[in-house]
């Protein structure tokens, strides 16, 4: 009878033991659910920065019409202009749905790695939101310049590029340290395994 109890026991102690060393690596519902947010957020990011390419195509071409102080140039771009103001509002609201995503991953307990993952993808959202907001002010700057020349008002765009020239240059910079932080989050899921 002692025999067949201590069996028991210890069956059960190694069963426990397997459960918490589980529990430690990360297995489970909570794993599940942190991978299934992960992806959603990185789905919605993923979304929300198609209009990056966009984005900086209009940059470009604005740089150039600012340059050549073409104003007919820039009016004919107002609609493009327009259509990037709307699109940043999009992007916007699907970054914020992409943060609650990551945010719901820090909150889940026994999933150190894919809160790392998610702490990485909030810092790349947050840093496009950023760059998505210079990119609103500058379409705002452009449609201002717009504005002013079909009032019929003289607009010296050589002279609006260098009062911008400094915001251009932030968005260069935030851009670059954007896909640093992006290259370091895929590096970090693929070396972790996470998907």
């Amino acid at each position: 009878m002692r025999t067949v109890r201590a069996i028991l026991v210890a069956a059960v102690l190694v069963a426990i033991a397997a459960g918490l060393a589980c529990l430690g690596a990360g297995c489970g519902g909570d794993t599940a659910l942190a991978r299934r947010y992960s992806e959603q957020g990185d789905k919605l990011y993923g979304v929300a920065t198609t209009i990056g390419n966009q984005l900086d195509s209009i940059k470009a071409d604005l740089q150039k019409l600012l340059v050549a102080n073409d104003v007919a140039g820039l009016i004919a771009k107002e609609a493009d202009v327009r259509s990037i103001q709307a699109k940043i509002d999009t992007s916007m609201g699907l970054i914020d749905r992409a943060l609650v995503q990551y945010r719901k991953v820090m909150a889940l307990s026994g999933v150190d790695k894919y809160k790392t993952y998610a702490s990485l993808q909030m810092e790349v959202a947050l840093k496009e939101q950023q760059a998505l907001a210079i990119g609103r002010d500058l379409a705002a700057f452009a449609l201002g310049l717009v504005e002013s020349a079909k009032a019929g008002k003289p607009v010296d765009l050589t002279g609006s590029l260098k009062t911008i020239s400094s915001t251009i240059n932030k968005l260069d910079e935030l851009e670059r340290q954007l896909e640093q932080t992006k290259r370091q989050a895929k590096i970090y899921a693929t070396d972790n395994n996470l998907f």
